[in-house]
């Protein structure tokens, strides 16, 4: 048994760095598609409701302010922190 845990972690060890790194790049793609959508808005929002792109219409900001809140929550910012 114990045999078997130290190949697990030994295995583990192996992967680690690769394993971090996805957990980063994953990290930096929620806050890009967080920037694109934020700075998108900004260009939207001054246009009357009816000249914006339609996933940026008033209808739409609970949506995307959800969106938002959950793409936080899923994000590790200790994922990209530099030590």
């Amino acid at each position: 048994m114990l045999e078997k845990l130290a190949s697990l972690a030994a295995e583990r060890r192996k992967t680690r760095d690769q394993d971090r790194a996805l957990g980063e790049i994953n990290g930096m793609a929620i806050l890009l598609r967080s920037a694109g959508s934020i700075a998108r808005m900004a260009e939207e929002r001054p246009k009357p409701d009816a000249e914006r792109e339609p996933d940026y219409q008033e209808r739409n900001w609970q949506r995307h302010e959800q969106g938002e809140a959950r793409a936080q929550k899923g994000y590790d910012r200790s994922s990209t922190r530099r030590c």
